[in-house]
């Protein structure tokens, strides 16, 4: 962001719902913005707490809104609206929109190049691609996806998963809101939906447009203030009223159906227990880390396979939200210069009816799509856990990085199980044994 940029933003600071700049300057010929603190918790500690009612979404939502279209009136986007881009004040009057770092200038129908910056699961899939054009409808994909995690307590599935499976499957892997909660009314569903349309041409153009299609909600609920179940403000004494004097008239009714019903759990608990066993259910679900005398080892019984790591390799079991499930990750803290290597384990389902062939042929294909400036250095065949595998090691930008990979990838029950290595160009050498070491101790479960 320019300086002169800077300072036409700062005048939407003075918006109730913007954070306030304190001062501009110049450091180094580098624009530099002091902003105020705000006390309070951000969305995404409110909701890891608790979801949001939908009133209280809303309520808040519609305030960020609010400064959004101030954002946007003074030619900017914001391109980062986010949970933790929206602090919720100490007394929960208000939401405050937060960090500008990203907010570029733009012009209604004007094609501009954008720096790419991505927020997984609330930027748009124009936001992946520099020359796309960027508009008011972009930061509505964000609030949209922003009022999604609100209500649900789970973030969206990002435009890039979005994008891949549109392409080959044709069919949008964004789960409703209403499907997680039910308690969400058709009009906000619909509303979220709309507002994270994939194509942006479908999304409302302004944000204007898109409250149209939410409730109207200008005062904070009731609930909310006097009774805050997130712990920012005291919870009040509930009073006594008829109502209740009548519900503690009915406990001891109450009590017999409730111990009819803890006899009748406790006597299924044995047959439930036998009936996951011998099924092997449990084996869904269990991934393990086990110890040797001079390596550590990973076990996922869900895919069926394990593998060997040196100590100075850090595991973090997960799962991703790409349409390659990362089943977890090794990163490396052994070199002295503290460069980023990593180990990605990946599974995805693959159509039964292609070969590895085809499957590699695939990858390479995503790879040319989605690394920039991709170079295919080594492709030749390779084993996986005893299996025939196909090895590629290719290099190219990642966002803002230049990174090389090798990837080793196998095809087992119409599943491709990759092992990938990645590290900083300048520094792939560093770990490439250690990695090829980890790669070669796959092996199946069964």
């Amino acid at each position: 962001m320019g300086f002169n940029e800077a300072i036409r933003l700062a005048k939407c600071s003075h918006h109730p719902h913007i954070v306030q700049i304190i001062e501009l300057f110049e450091e180094e010929a580098l624009p530099c913005i002091v902003m105020e603190y705000i006390p309070g918790k951000d969305l995404a500690d409110w909701v890891e707490q608790n979801i949001m009612t939908e009133a209280e979404a809303i309520y808040y939502i519609r305030q960020i809104a609010e400064a959004l279209d101030t954002v946007h009136q003074q030619g900017f986007l914001h391109r980062d609206v986010k949970p933790q881009n929206i602090i919720i004040t100490s007394d929960c009057s208000q939401a405050v929109l937060i960090d500008f770092g990203i907010a570029r200038e733009y012009k209604q129908g004007v094609l501009t190049t954008h720096t790419t910056f991505i927020s997984e699961g609330y930027s748009p899939i124009e936001q992946y691609y520099p020359t796309e054009k960027q508009a008011a409808y972009t930061d509505v994909y964000s609030l949209a996806a922003t009022l999604y995690f609100a209500v649900t307590g789970e973030s969206p599935a990002n435009a890039q998963r979005r994008y891949y499976n549109l392409v080959e499957y044709r069919i949008d892997p964004l789960i409703t809101p209403q499907q997680i909660n039910s308690e969400i009314s058709e009009q906000v569903n619909t509303a979220i939906i709309q507002g994270m349309a994939f194509n942006s041409a479908n999304r409302p153009q302004t944000i204007q447009a898109w409250l149209d299609l939410l409730l109207e909600i200008n005062t904070l609920p009731q609930t909310n203030t006097n009774n805050h179940i997130r712990g920012i403000t005291q919870p009040s004494l509930p009073k006594k009223s008829s109502l209740q004097t009548m519900h503690i008239s009915r406990n001891k009714q109450s009590h017999k159906f409730s111990w009819g019903v803890c006899l009748a759990i406790f006597l299924l608990i044995p047959s439930l227990i036998y009936f996951v066993v011998n099924n092997n259910l449990y084996k869904n679900y269990i991934s393990s880390i086990f110890v040797n005398e001079n390596s550590l080892g990973y076990k996922n019984s869900h895919y069926g396979f394990s593998l060997k790591y040196a100590q100075n390799w850090v595991l973090s079991p997960k799962q991703s939200q790409d349409f390659t499930r990362t089943v977890a990750e090794l990163v490396s803290f052994g070199s002295s210069n503290k460069s980023f290597e990593k180990i990605i384990i990946e599974v995805r389902d693959v159509d039964p009816a292609h070969s590895l062939l085809e499957v590699k042929q695939e990858t390479i294909k995503d790879i040319q799509k989605w690394v920039a400036n991709s170079e295919i250095l080594e492709n030749r065949k390779a084993y996986l856990g005893g299996r025939e595998a196909y090895l590629l090691v290719y290099q190219g930008r990642d966002r803002s990085r230049s990174i090389r990979r090798l990837r080793v990838a196998t095809v087992k029950n119409n599943r491709e199980y990759a092992l990938i290595y990645e590290a900083d160009m300048s520094n792939y050498a560093l770990q490439k044994q250690s990695a090829q070491t980890i790669i070669d101790s796959f092996t199946w479960l069964n």
